[in-house]
């Protein structure tokens, strides 16, 4: 498969899935912060919610959620292995010393910056369709109010605010995905490459499934 399309691929699939599993938890998360004077705490929160509007209203903002996790992994991930291609080959012109099979190395402290550059896409991708999930979770549908479709969502905010209103709280999602993917992508390659050190593999190419989970697990958890 095409070095360019592979981590469209596995972005978008790797999306999906952690939509589908953490859909609950994040809208119980936004609930609690926006709605903190009604709830007490997370139980309370999730328990209610699924008392007063179902087991689907956890699910609240999983089209845009969806959407903007799709986006987010797949932009990431191909800017991310873009950008790459653009170091080593800016290091090639600059004449820097090559490895001994003849290739541009890149250090952990570079993957790592070359990751907090890729948020940088990503960020700015996903913002519409983050605003709009976080207006569809923190909608409470209470007595018999019905949950706010996510194109409603969309056109209100286009109409009252224009094309900016879309893209509102941009800096802050700058000020999160920046960081966030330079910890991310720096845990990740120091991860595979102790893994690789461990088990004397060369490249973390020879790494199983098993192992580049655990690398990714790891890199979420920092």
């Amino acid at each position: 498969m095409n070095d360019t399309i592979k981590p469209l691929l596995s972005g978008s699939f790797a999306g999906a899935c952690s939509t589908v599993a953490g859909a609950p938890f994040d809208t119980v998360k936004v609930r609690l912060q926006t709605h903190n004077h009604r709830f007490k705490g997370f139980a309370h929160c999730f328990m209610g919610t699924i008392r007063d509007e179902s087991v689907v209203s956890l699910y609240k903002g999983v089209t845009p959620a969806m959407t903007a996790a799709v986006l987010e992994n797949s932009v990431v991930f191909f800017a991310n292995s873009l950008i790459k291609r653009v170091w080593i080959w800016s290091k090639d012109q600059l004449g820097h010393q090559k490895d001994i099979v003849g290739r541009h190395s890149l250090s952990l402290s570079e993957l790592a910056m070359i990751g907090g550059l890729a948020g940088v896409f990503s960020a700015t991708a996903i913002c519409p369709a983050e605003t709009i999930k976080c207006r569809a979770q923190a909608h409470l549908s209470v007595n018999g109010a019905k949950p706010l479709h996510p194109i409603k969502i969309a056109k209100e905010l286009v109409r009252n605010e224009g094309l900016r209103g879309l893209f509102r709280g941009l800096p802050a999602q700058y000020a999160r995905d920046i960081p966030f993917n330079f910890v991310f992508f720096g845990s990740y390659e120091a991860t595979c490459s102790s893994l690789c050190n461990f088990y004397g593999y060369h490249s973390k190419d020879q790494l199983g499934a098993g192992e580049l989970l655990v690398a990714g697990g790891f890199a979420g958890v920092a």
